[in-house]
């Protein structure tokens, strides 16, 4: 019955004789002391692994402690230091025997070009790197198979990233002499270039390469600045110039009232305000992009900040223009809306309620006398109804009123005439027009309408509609 102890080598949990951990624990030492102080970790740590790989092919289900016998096969294999005669030219003698392992297929990352896998197959089939990147550049035109079998190949190969990997890779032994060798290597490779850098012209081309970065970076962000604001421009002017052909239009479409802007204002200050808010960024992005192509240009800046405060008027001006727009008026017909919706509108006191109710379609007209148009705007109201009769108010109820208005029913149509004492109340006269029937309006009553109902009404006499969009439509225009 022996000793045992748990130790860690190379990651992995070994359980070891006492006397078999005291002559491995010699062995690493003696390998310390005969590496040269600036490779000792990394030549000891890559023999450690070395060392933990042999160790744990050794481990089987009957076989679960590391002996003395297998601290001295792994002495045989990696060799012990004194074995080793090393110069300065770095040739090696090894008195031992040479242990070879199978060869190992790696990616050979410090060959690479992309992810160093032909490097590795080239290691592996013991060819001419370059003959392998031949073969798959040929594969490349044979519907890219070139291409999909190396990105597989990178995921399926891992990379060579220990010394042992690499040396695994190459075929070579995995002991004392290759690891310290392969080492060296990269030591003195890397000591090599470091000692040959030419500071200064490294500081110089690096100096160049920023420049040259940041122009090329300027001349990509200033093109791009000027390719975005001339697209910008000409969407913003056929989208304005839609808006302007079209604004009666998109006002009925989206049930804008029109009293939302101020009336009073002329139609073009509003989309010469619209188009200048839309319209100047992309001049100032402009100025931007050129100002990154051509440094030398002047007065950009200037140009800029002056387009800027011309933007910021123009979207002060819209918000003033709105602001003083009636939006209680907006407000005042959804209510009205609302209240036409309801099914309990007419009841048992209409006759109360209404100045009158008709099925057939209405003709609006207005009494001779009126003279006075300005003192009388906004004074009729045409909303749409889902009630089966028209039927008309002066503000919240009728009967009190029905000695102000005219009305005149025959055949085909009802006939109601504004008077100027109607028009002198406070109470606005609503028509209330349900879906599907008809109102004749002409020029002498237009004047009177909200400025929302004007845009739809033709010059002329006309039928207007009532549809399903609540908009007003006319029937006979041409």
């Amino acid at each position: 019955m022996n000793k045992t102890l748990t130790i860690n080598i190379g990651g992995l949990v070994f359980h070891i004789e006492e006397q078999a951990f005291q002559r491995l624990d010699q062995y690493i030492k003696a390998i310390r002391r005969s590496i040269a102080i600036e490779e000792q970790d990394e030549v000891v740590q890559d023999i450690e692994l070395r060392i933990a790989e042999i160790f744990n092919s050794k481990i089987t289900a009957t076989k679960q402690v590391i002996t003395s016998d297998d601290v001295d096969e792994v002495i045989q294999i990696m060799g012990r230091p004194e074995d080793y005669s090393i110069d300065d030219e770095a040739t090696y003698q090894h008195t031992e025997q040479t242990y070879y392992r199978e060869k190992k297929l790696f990616r050979d990352t410090d060959n690479r070009i992309l992810g160093g896998v032909l490097a590795g197959l080239a290691h592996y089939f013991k060819i001419d790197t370059i003959w392998v990147r031949l073969i798959f550049i040929f594969l490349v035109f044979f519907y890219g198979t070139g291409i999909l079998l190396y990105f597989v190949l990178w995921i399926i190969i891992p990379s060579a990233k220990t010394t042992s990997e690499k040396l695994d890779m190459m075929g070579e032994p995995v002991n004392i002499e290759t690891i310290e060798r392969k080492i060296r290597e990269g030591v003195d490779y890397t000591t090599s270039k470091i000692n040959s850098i030419d500071y200064d012209k490294f500081k110089a081309q690096t100096q160049r390469a920023t420049n040259q970065g940041t122009k090329v970076i300027r001349y990509i962000l200033g093109i791009g600045f000027i390719i975005v604001s001339v697209i910008g421009m000409l969407v913003s002017f056929f989208v304005n110039l839609m808006i302007i052909v079209n604004t009666n239009f998109m006002i009925n479409e989206f049930d804008i009232p029109s009293e939302f802007i101020d009336p009073t204002i002329p139609r073009w200050i509003l989309h010469t305000c619209i188009s200048l808010i839309t319209f100047l960024p992309f001049i100032i992005m402009l100025l931007l992009g050129l100002k990154l192509l051509y440094t030398n240009m002047k007065y950009i800046w200037i140009t800029a900040i002056t387009i800027f405060v011309l933007w910021i008027g123009s979207l002060i001006g819209l918000s003033v223009m709105m602001i003083n727009g009636e939006a209680s008026n907006f407000i005042k017909k959804e209510y009205r809306y609302n209240v036409t919706y309801s099914s309990d509108d007419k009841d048992s006191t209409v006759d109360d309620a209404f100045l009158f109710t008709t099925s057939k379609d209405a003709v609006l007209a207005l009494e001779d006398t009126v003279q006075n148009t300005t003192d009388f705007i906004n004074k009729i109201e045409i909303v749409p109804s889902y009630q089966e009769e028209i039927y008309g108010k002066l503000g919240n109820t009728g009967h009190q009123y029905k000695n102000v208005i005219q009305t005149k029913e025959e055949d085909t149509a009802f006939t109601v005439v504004i008077t100027e004492a109607q028009l002198k109340l406070d109470p606005t006269f609503t028509l209330y027009l349900p879906i599907g029937k008809k109102v004749q309006l002409n020029d002498k009553v237009k004047p009177y309408l909200f400025h929302g109902l004007q845009s739809s009404i033709k010059p002329g006499t006309h039928w207007y509609e009532m549809r399903d969009d609540f908009n007003l439509h006319c029937t006979d225009c041409n």
